[in-house]
């Protein structure tokens, strides 16, 4: 069994409620548009345990703006994402004051972060970093992304620009990835610079997760509860000397996609917080509000022009 496999295994079965977790009091409903992998679940599981003082299943729906949502009676609690309208909820339920946030930000693997010390990671030293590793190590790619997740494009378009009409110019083609005009064009360039693994374009968060955690990529994006940016040891064993960092854009800025997962409860349920569920904001990042409509409503608009832009070089 490789150590990909066997990562994966132990992922699911820390996940899972049993006697690795204790006993659960109970199940919650998780709804939200993300496509959520095994070790991002078990994340936002260890967060609500860590908040509430209590362990609890999580049971997933994934959500679309035009779509139902099928409720189970058992599930008196739910973690919703922020934006999906309350019509769309069960009758006898309400907000709590318990919020979990998860930033999307930029892992580097713990050789990396070695390298990286105490820098600030701009958008120019990525790059460079990015070609001494290929060039130290031509049989790997360095940098592997989930480009099959619609909210992953959708992220790379929000902190980097959209496709449209005549942005590319004769001096952007031949240009390095971290000069062109918007996401599909870094994206492409990245992968014809060898610096970001083609398999991307057809990978989900599952699998980008996968192949980082088994060391076959040193930077990927990566979803974590904003608690851990600034307290390491809340992370799970196996991210220990991972580090993380919000993606760098132009000069010495950086941005932070930021979703909050509320959490509702039927109005019989009692829940308590146990500790302050208050994340402090990254200094120097500027935080981005995620909003379920207004994110969905851009991947039904614009997702496919952007995706298509990447897989044919169209830009």
């Amino acid at each position: 069994m490789n150590s990909m496999s066997l990562l994966l295994i132990c992922l699911i079965i820390a996940f899972c409620p049993g006697p690795l977790h204790g006993t659960s009091d109970g199940s919650v409903g998780l709804l939200s548009r993300i496509d959520f992998a095994p070790a991002l679940l078990e994340m936002i599981s260890r967060e609500l345990e860590r908040t509430t003082g209590r362990h609890f299943s999580l049971i997933f729906q994934p959500v679309e703006a035009s779509g139902s949502v099928t409720f189970n009676d058992s599930t008196p609690l739910m973690l919703i994402e922020k934006g999906i309208p309350e019509t769309m909820l069960p009758e006898g339920f309400e907000k709590t004051g318990l919020t979990i946030n998860l930033v999307w930000v930029l892992a580097a693997g713990r050789d990396v972060t070695q390298v990286l010390g105490s820098q600030t990671l701009t958008l120019e030293k990525f790059a460079a970093l990015l070609a001494e590793l290929r060039q130290n190590d031509p049989q790997r790619f360095p940098w592997f992304e989930p480009l099959l997740s619609k909210n992953t494009m959708r992220n790379f378009c929000l902190l980097y620009g959209e496709k449209a009409p005549k942005t590319s110019t004769k001096r952007h083609r031949t240009a390095m990835f971290h000069q062109q005009p918007h996401a599909a064009a870094m994206l492409y360039r990245a992968i014809e610079a060898e610096l970001l693994n083609p398999l991307s374009v057809e990978a989900d968060l599952g699998l980008a997760m996968e192949v980082f955690a088994a060391g076959d990529a040193d930077f990927v994006s990566y979803w974590i509860p904003q608690s851990y940016l600034a307290n390491a040891a809340l992370r799970p064993a196996y991210l220990a000397g991972v580090s993380f960092t919000p993606f760098p854009i132009s000069g010495n800025r950086t941005m932070l996609p930021r979703m909050t997962l509320n959490l509702w409860k039927s109005k019989e349920q009692k829940i308590d917080a146990i500790i302050s569920a208050t994340d402090p904001d990254q200094q120097d990042a500027a935080i981005v509000e995620l909003d379920f409509l207004s994110e969905t409503a851009w991947i039904n608009s614009s997702y496919t022009a952007n995706y298509d832009a990447l897989i044919v070089g169209d830009l």
